[in-house]
């Protein structure tokens, strides 16, 4: 199965069990570079082996609050330390099938300790020659974007 497939699965199995609410695929972002967020959590989690690189997912500080609500059985009304704990814990396992397919593909790779970032703006920059796959989502509490960079990794 492809990784992309793996991802829409993962993410729609996530949400189900975890989250508590229907995820749909969503509209491709506008092709270009630069990624720009506005009131945003993003989750990173560093890959190294084989290939380097790294999977994130972005989401809208809607959904983010309501994933960790739904998640911790919390009514959340602001982007806090437990938001960007359950958005790390949603990159952590989107990595992980992440991982399990490409190691399966018979790659070689481990995974860093997740972080989170959030703003009311900023921008990433893919690695310059590193292929990129984005799957997007949406959610009725907000939009989601699974982001997979990778490259060989120089020995």
């Amino acid at each position: 199965m492809p990784l992309r497939q793996k991802l829409i699965e993962a993410t729609f199995e996530v949400f189900d069990l975890i989250g508590g609410m229907e995820v749909r695929p969503g509209p491709m972002p506008p092709e270009g570079e630069v990624l720009s967020f506005s009131f945003s959590v993003t989750g990173m989690v560093g890959l190294v082996g084989s290939r380097k690189g790294m999977l994130a997912v972005h989401a809208s500080e809607g959904l983010a609050m309501a994933l960790t609500g739904n998640f911790l059985g919390l009514e959340v009304k602001e982007v806090n330390e437990d938001v960007k704990d359950a958005i790390a814990e949603l990159t952590n396992i989107l990595a992980g099938c992440a991982k399990s397919a490409l190691v399966g593909a018979g790659e070689e790779l481990r995974l860093s300790l997740p972080s989170t970032l959030s703003g009311k703006e900023y921008s990433l920059s893919p690695s310059p020659g590193a292929e990129r796959l984005l799957v997007p989502f949406n959610t009725q509490a907000g939009w989601l974007l699974v982001e997979l960079q990778m490259e060989r990794a120089t020995p």
